[in-house]
């Protein structure tokens, strides 16, 4: 379930694809979690986890990385990604190597960065 919470908060914005790097020379830093299906954190997640903070971090060489901290679950499931982004119109994507199939698509709208899992919205603010 980690896993799973895990990417959509920080797979979002990876992708194999280039990117128009003209057009995105401010999406550039870091990003932090500031709410969960519009909840501040801390959030309590379905399995009863805790999230207390996220971040992702845009790389200029179209990298990222992202990190998760929760508490309330058992050690060991991932608390971080990294992988490749790309940027086109308002829409940042994300995938995970190797097999870059777990690509996720977020919104960004000037500093805010909003992904969404099923019906539930992570947004992020550039700091």
């Amino acid at each position: 379930m980690r896993r799973r919470v895990l990417l959509p908060a920080l797979a979002a914005l990876l992708v194999a694809c280039s990117s128009d790097k003209s057009t995105a020379p401010n999406v550039f830093g870091t990003y932090a979690l500031i709410t969960v299906g519009g909840q501040p954190l801390p959030y309590q997640t379905p399995s009863n986890a805790t999230i207390t903070a996220a971040t992702i971090t845009l790389s200029s060489n179209q990298s990222f990385n992202a990190s998760l901290t929760e508490t309330g679950l058992p050690p060991g499931a991932p608390t971080t990604a990294s992988g490749f982004w790309s940027y086109v119109g308002t829409t940042v994507s994300f995938t995970e190597p190797p097999n870059r199939q777990s690509a996720t698509d977020g919104a960004l709208d000037g500093t805010t960065l909003t992904l969404t899992e099923g019906t539930v919205a992570w947004v992020y603010v550039k700091q």
